[in-house]
């Protein structure tokens, strides 16, 4: 179902159509988002409904992470040792088997509707680089850990190869979690790849970390 409007009011008006009694979502850690987050949690719980968020985005959550101190890290390094020496994340649950529709599906906008697709096609490239959605995802993680993974170090920074993940857009819109990332890879190297091996040291877990970081600091010190 694709709305537009308002997040509170439009969320409100999907709840009515559909006689949902709980609302579910993913966190995010953006100051502005947070504050949309907490004013639609205070509404839902004053109209007696069920909420509750969860997360999707991050391997450890910002507030979970802190120096000997009980502080914020505020350096990377330091930071990526004190996850690295935490509990491997929990593997992701799998699909559900099914979902129970209402018994009348809500109107919904048309993707088209949106107006997402630019008038003067210059997307062609992008096109030729990512298929967006999970399947896109899926398939490119696959490949990254099947083929360039062992040499990603230093491959990364060559424009003449396809040496980086290209995994970006698709954890930025939630199509694939960085928890299975971290078990792709985990996977692969248990079946004895020597490409694989020390990948709990490698560059690219080590940027998997820079993306955590990013958001332990964007929370902590939005300012």
């Amino acid at each position: 179902v694709i709305r537009r409007g308002p997040a509170l009011e439009t969320l409100c008006a999907l709840v009515k159509d559909t006689g949902a009694d709980a609302v579910f979502w993913n966190r995010r850690y953006e100051p502005a988002i947070i504050a949309r987050d907490a004013r639609v949690k205070e509404a839902l719980r004053s109209e007696g409904l069920t909420f509750e968020s969860f997360n999707a985005a991050l391997l450890n959550e910002p507030w979970t992470i802190r120096n000997k101190s009980g502080k914020p890290f505020q350096v990377f390094t330091p930071f990526w040792r004190h996850c690295m020496g935490l509990a491997d994340p929990a593997e992701p649950l799998p699909s559900p088997r099914g979902l129970s529709a209402p018994g009348k599906w809500p109107k919904s906008l048309a993707l088209e509707d949106l107006e997402f697709e630019p008038r003067i096609n210059w997307t062609e490239g992008m096109h030729a680089a990512w298929q967006p959605g999970e399947a896109g995802a899926k398939e490119r993680l696959r490949r990254f850990v099947g083929d360039a993974f062992g040499e990603y170090s230093g491959n990364r920074n060559r424009p003449d190869v396809e040496g980086t993940s290209r995994l970006s857009p698709h954890l930025h819109f939630g199509e694939i979690s960085p928890r299975q990332v971290w078990h792709a890879i985990a996977r692969a190297a248990a079946k004895g790849s020597s490409k694989l091996a020390g990948w709990r040291h490698s560059q690219f877990l080590a940027e998997v970390g820079w993306r955590e970081f990013a958001h332990h600091l964007l929370f902590h010190f939005p300012s």
